[in-house]
């Protein structure tokens, strides 16, 4: 399996700042780059897996964004959960 390099803080700063602006969703190098800033031991294992582009559950994500990662970046983090459970939907 090839999992892309994180994003550097530049890069991801300004991927949530277009997203914010155009009201589209971040990317995946974005939101794995966010996870990786958030996921310690403390944070529990889907932060982690997002980060390192393991296996996740998206309702256990979605419980560690909220309670570990900061509003400037949760919404955006939603948004990216939000369309990547539609496109497993095939929505």
């Amino acid at each position: 399996m090839h999992t892309a390099r994180l994003g550097s803080t530049g890069e991801t700063l300004q991927e949530l700042a277009w997203a914010a602006q155009s009201g589209e969703v971040i990317n995946d190098q974005a939101a794995r780059t966010i996870a990786s800033w958030y996921q310690s031991p403390g944070t529990g294992q889907q932060l982690a897996a997002l980060a390192s582009g393991a296996t996740f559950n998206t309702a256990r994500l979605r419980e560690e964004i909220d309670a570990h990662i900061p509003d400037g970046s949760r919404a955006a983090m939603h948004a990216w959960v939000d369309n990547l459970e539609a496109l497993l939907r095939d929505d």
